[in-house]
């Protein structure tokens, strides 16, 4: 049931309490206002989830295309390379987007996006009742994406790119990077009749000899310079240990670590290929973390570098060395 009368009265309502201002000489959308209350001032006016659901609701068998327009360039700006800050305003992005475009009505007119990648080249056709397209391609190669035949000097396409890739070295050649974090890998090959062998990873390409069953008890070293959000730190494991969660009741005491954390996580994971640890907040400091695993198959394996990263922000994040692990049998 659709009620236009009461739905167009919430639209109007919504679109009265916007706040339009000229910024050399263009109008842009700049925030909520409540017009009701005496004192005025904007509501949320940088707050992009409620953004995202404003623009939900107009978008509804819009009457309000050009100012709506200005809405939604305001909410594509919030953006950045990363998305809109977390889950959950991101989901409330691409569901007001997805809103948008689904009720616009065809204008008619078409145009085209040609795409360069490397030595192909393709085209995509856009306009009339086609408002989104996808290419897809396999080559590591600059692209470039042009708009042509364009209708009119209003028509703005929006591109949206994701990547996936396998690295040209394995993960024990990669080296140390800081991009935001310094993280540094330990391993010590935990003794049971002779003294720890301590081993900090300062080079590419180490190979560590264990044997069938040895315990590998891992330190991971965070230096973080500033307080942050949303920061997770994971460690993935070479493929013939297997973690020990010493958090199950059915855990052995070798579990247990020597050393011990610095700070409790929020949430941690001990899966078979990484152990991850999550904070919400992460202040400014240098933080260690310690975790056992056991060699449980023979072979030669890859211990990619730990990782430490902001994760709504991907580009602020370090990495340490990686390792490989050379597993032999148990000598009698």
């Amino acid at each position: 049931y659709y009620d236009t009368a009461l739905v167009n009265g919430l639209k109007k309502n919504l679109m009265d309490n916007a706040v339009f201002t000229l910024r050399n000489g263009k109008e842009i959308f700049s925030g909520m206002q409540d017009k009701n209350r005496v004192y005025g001032g904007l509501i949320n006016a940088y707050e992009t989830k409620s953004l995202a659901h404003v623009v939900s609701a107009l978008s509804y068998k819009s009457s309000y295309e050009g100012r709506l327009k200005l809405m939604i360039d305001n909410l594509v700006d919030l953006g950045d390379n990363n998305g809109w800050g977390n889950t959950y305003t991101n989901a409330a992005v691409f569901a007001a987007l997805k809103e948008y475009l689904a009720n616009q009505k065809p204008s008619g007119q078409k145009f085209t996006l040609d795409i360069t990648s490397g030595k192909k080249q393709s085209g995509l056709d856009l306009g009339g009742s086609k408002t989104v397209a996808t290419w897809t391609g396999s080559e590591y190669a600059k692209g470039e994406v042009t708009l042509k035949n364009v209708p009119s000097n209003d028509k703005k396409a929006y591109v949206s790119i994701s990547t996936s890739y396998l690295p040209d070295v394995p993960g024990d050649m990669i080296g140390s990077k800081n991009n935001g974090f310094v993280i540094d890998r330990e391993i010590i090959l935990v003794g049971i009749d002779k003294p720890d062998e301590k081993i900090l990873l300062k080079k590419t390409g180490e190979e560590i000899y264990i044997a069938l069953g040895d315990i590998v008890e891992e330190h991971i070293r965070v230096i973080n310079p500033s307080d942050r959000y949303f920061v997770a730190v994971e460690c993935p494991l070479a493929a013939g240990l297997e973690p020990m969660n010493p958090n199950l009741k059915t855990a052995p005491p070798e579990a247990r670590t020597k050393g011990n954390d610095t700070v409790k996580s929020d949430y941690a994971q001990f899966l078979d290929d990484r152990v991850c640890y999550y904070f919400d907040r992460l202040p400014k400091g240098t933080y260690d973390f310690y975790f056992r695993t056991r060699a449980m198959t023979e072979g030669s394996f890859v211990e990619p570098g730990a990782v430490a990263e902001m994760m709504y922000q991907e580009t602020i994040r370090g990495n340490s060395f990686g390792t490989r692990f050379v597993i032999s049998p148990k000598k009698d």
